[in-house]
This record gives C-alpha cells, sequence and structure tokens, in this order.
C-alpha cells in the first residue's frame, strides 16, 4: 500500500504501518515520510544552551530580555546561547511484558508504536548531524548502542530493535539508575515506556538522570483502552509480568480503575515538573509525527522554564 500523492501523514498512520511486514519496512516507510514532510527540522534548539546574559543593545531580540533580570536590576538584558556542535541523543525503549500490550481493535502493540518513534527519533537526530544513541530495558538495561552521526547508523538501531524480546517483568526506577552510571557524557536522553511503576521508585530513577546532568523527555506510550478502560461486558483479563488472569465484571472496577490511573498521571507530571523533565502521552492510535511534534514543544516549554 502507498500512501496517496501529496499526502505523507499516510507514512505515519497506525493502521497503515501495521500492514506492512517486519520492523525494517515499517521504519523504512516512517523515514520516507519524514523526508516527504520535513522542510526543516523539528529538533532544532536540541542542542542550544543558556550561556550568559549581556546589556540590551538596539537591533537585539526583545524575546530575549530576561524580565525577571529587569525586575531585579531595572535594566534590561538580553539572553545570550550557544550552539552545542554535537550533542548525543540516548533513546531509551522499555521492553518488558507490558509493553505487548494491544487493545483487540488497535493496529500495533505499545513495543512496536516504540520502536517506530525512536527510529524516527534517531533519523531526525543524526540528519542534522548530532549522535543518535539507544538503550533498551526490561528489569535491567539489555542493551547499550554508543551514539554516531554515521548516515548508515540508523540501520544499526533497527536490527538491534528488530531481536528485542519482550516476556520479562519491568524494572523502571532501577534500569533508569543504571542508565546514569552507564552514560559517560552528559546526553539527552528520551525515553519510552509506559511507566506503569511505582511513582517514588521512577522518580528516584529520574533524579539520578538529572543529577548527572542529563536532560531528560519522557514519552509515555499507552494503548486507550488503559486510559480509559471502556469494557463492559463480562471480560476474560491475561495477566502480564507475572499476573495471573482473572475473569471479571469490569463495571465493578472501572471506577476504580480510571481513578488509579489519573492518580499515577498526576504523581508522574508532578515528579517531572519537580525535576525540570518534560512528559507527553503518545497513544498508540495516533499518527507518530504527531506525536514526535507534540513531545518536542512539551521539550521547548520545559527548557524555557529552567531558564
Amino acid at each position: 500500500m502507498r500512501p496517496k500523492a501529496g499526502d505523507s501523514r499516510n507514512f505515519f498512520d497506525p493502521k497503515v504501518l501495521s500492514e506492512l511486514r517486519g520492523l525494517e519496512l515499517r521504519a523504512r516507510r516512517v523515514m520516507e515520510g519524514l523526508v516527504a514532510g520535513l522542510h526543516k527540522s523539528p529538533l532544532q534548539g536540541f542542542s542550544v544552551e543558556f550561556a550568559e546574559h549581556r546589556e540590551y543593545a538596539p537591533g537585539d531580540d526583545i524575546r530575549h530580555i530576561d524580565w525577571r533580570v529587569f525586575g531585579r536590576t531595572d535594566r534590561h538584558y538580553v539572553r545570550t546561547y550557544e550552539q552545542e556542535t554535537n550533542f548525543d541523543c540516548y533513546v531509551v525503549i522499555d521492553s518488558s511484558e507490558s509493553m505487548q500490550f494491544k487493545a483487540a481493535d488497535e493496529s500495533l502493540n505499545k513495543l512496536d508504536y516504540a520502536q517506530l518513534v525512536a527510529i524516527a527519533l534517531g533519523w531526525l537526530v543524526v540528519r542534522q548531524r548530532d549522535s543518535a544513541g539507544l538503550a533498551v530495558f526490561d528489569e535491567t538495561v539489555s542493551e547499550l548502542v554508543a551514539p554516531s552521526n554515521a548516515a548508515a547508523h540508523v540501520h544499526r538501531l533497527v536490527d538491534v530493535l528488530a531481536t528485542v524480546r519482550s516476556d520479562r517483568p519491568s524494572g523502571i526506577g532501577s534500569s533508569l539508575h543504571e542508565l546514569s552510571r552507564r552514560l559517560a557524557r552528559r546526553s539527552v536522553v528520551v525515553v519510552l515506556s509506559d511507566f506503569f511503576e511505582e511513582p517514588e521508585l521512577l522518580r528516584s530513577g529520574l533524579r539520578h538522570l538529572r543529577h548527572a546532568g542529563h536532560d531528560v523527555s519522557l514519552l509515555q506510550v499507552v494503548d486507550r483502552v488503559e486510559e480509559n478502560f471502556p469494557y463492559e461486558q463480562p471480560t476474560l483479563f491475561r495477566g502480564m509480568e507475572s499476573l495471573s488472569d482473572h475473569a471479571v465484571d469490569p463495571r465493578s472496577l472501572a471506577k476504580a480503575y480510571r481513578e488509579e490511573f489519573t492518580d499515577h498521571q498526576h504523581a508522574l507530571r508532578f515528579a517531572c515538573q519537580r525535576l525540570g523533565v518534560d512528559h507527553t502521552l503518545a497513544r498508540t492510535h495516533e499518527p507518530i509525527d504527531a506525536v514526535i511534534n507534540r513531545c518536542l514543544r512539551a521539550r521547548r516549554q520545559t527548557l524555557g522554564t529552567r531558564r
């Protein structure tokens, strides 16, 4: 199936991608879509860091005036920035068993979707001549691919992701601690996971990454039924990650489940706000390019609050 002429969004439609066999073919279709739809790099600003203040001079862009400094000093100063010439971006994927979840009417499971987002991000990073790396974890970090900006490196990432197993429990917090110890250089770290773990364990792992100087973004991959819990008829729920199966009347659980999901989201977002980490919800029925663009907007907003 080929996309309609002039319609690059079909390259990113999960239903279209699910009809393609194999990660390599799906990845190629996503990269073709990025070529077709990209006029300038949406990652522009990914590696921009605040450098210093200097006094305002006529002709300076007033958007760069630091009004907080003006409030303290009654003088106009502008923020100046420096562009790092070659930053490292690690895309980190949760491959635990819960990422295999897929509702009956969805096209891709959470791991399929996360892999394609990771490949798209890696391709975009390399395209702007920065370096993309990869980490895969379940209970521990099982794969760690060093960053590179070689054009062929994206195919290396695809090859690694194609061999990922997804049959073990998750240990998100402990894996983030391990990753913090293993990354030698300050990097942009984009973590793709459902983040279904105790909030305090997540906070601890994220705190370690931030303390090590890494710039962290979270992409929370969820199936919409996990978010909405639309079940109404008696249903057999299959256990994942060592949990047993249960046949239940979901109407008796719906209210408590939705409250628990909402509470977990609030706790995760609060932790991210406190730590200067941006958080984006990625629903597996959404076009991949829309999720990436939303993630990058969230990241820019978080960078603005840090400055």
